[in-house]
């Protein structure tokens, strides 16, 4: 009879195989496909955080906390 141990171990082992697996499909995936041709481009706001409408009161808030 095998120790409860080892197929922890063993279980363990195979998690940490198939996240290794994964992180490396990840990091050759391709991050970025091109757009096809005849699209409109696509704008993407840095600070989209502004872009909201805010009540005055929350628009003071966050002026007063924001850097």
């Amino acid at each position: 009879m095998t120790k409860p141990e080892r197929v922890w171990q063993l279980i363990s082992m195979l998690f940490a195989v198939a996240l290794v697996a994964a992180l490396a499909a990840l990091h050759q995936a391709t991050p970025y496909a091109a757009a096809p041709s005849g699209t409109l481009p696509t704008v993407i706001y840095t600070n989209a955080t502004t872009d909201f409408a805010l009540s005055p009161a929350a628009r003071r808030a966050f002026e007063r906390y924001s850097l």
